[in-house]
């Protein structure tokens, strides 16, 4: 999966983003790989906006996901799910969004959302209040909010998820980052392979053109982000 967009800079108003799933042929230079932190740009700030506006598309970050809802308090412990994932057969799967590759606290942190949704009433229902708190997060036009209700709609009923139970796995959770150390990496082989985990992992991968200007402070650039599956 990739991200196309442009990084468009104003001045006293603050970086935006432009963000497209068509490629395009300005898009093909893109091939000079670079970090968030050279771009200066944010994980809470930049990033995850970006992959909540993204939920305008069907099966992002991965064949057969819905976003249900980013940045919010899920249950009853006093933190923030960074993004929650519906999959089509009805499960749902928290998922730990950071940058850098360089937090050790990773998989502790989305242990501890998936623990905190385990004890929670979900429903159908709650789904679709949750979604309709995500729609209005976007601040679009009310168009595109029909058009994602809908859209959301269409995936409850092509799966079916309306005439089963929605239900959530204790063992099950998404991570994306820009890099998977080894230590992280063999903590996540160890709860998947000896613990029972399905922990999936999505590397984002960053490209901008060779020749364009990548200081989010001196003028705008052409952006693309891969979305690997790490093993």
């Amino acid at each position: 999966m990739s991200i196309f967009g442009t990084r468009i800079v104003h001045s006293g108003v603050g970086p935006l983003t432009q963000i497209s799933r068509e490629q395009t042929d300005s898009h093909l230079k893109l091939e000079r790989q670079v970090e968030f932190g050279h771009l200066e740009w944010n994980e809470t700030t930049h990033v995850q906006p970006l992959l909540r506006a993204a939920a305008v598309w069907e099966d992002f970050p991965s064949v057969g996901y819905k976003l249900v809802r980013s940045e919010f308090k899920a249950g009853d412990e006093d933190q923030r799910l960074d993004l929650l994932y519906l999959r089509e057969d009805g499960a749902l799967l928290p998922c730990e969004l950071k940058i850098g590759g360089k937090n050790h606290d990773t998989v502790g942190q989305l242990l501890r959302y998936i623990a905190d949704l385990y004890f929670q009433i979900v429903d159908l229902e709650w789904l679709r209040r949750h979604h309709d708190e995500l729609v209005k997060s976007l601040g679009c036009v009310e168009s595109v909010n029909e058009n994602m209700r809908d859209g959301f709609n269409r995936f409850l009923a092509k799966n079916r998820i309306e005439d089963r139970q929605v239900r959530f796995l204790p063992r099950a959770g998404l991570i994306i980052d820009e890099a998977f150390p080894p230590q992280l990496r063999k903590t996540i082989r160890y709860l998947n392979e000896y613990c029972g985990f399905t922990i999936r992992t999505l590397q984002m991968k960053t490209f901008v053109d060779y020749y364009s200007c990548t200081h989010p402070h001196l003028g705008n650039y052409l952006f693309r982000i891969d979305l690997i599956p790490v093993d």
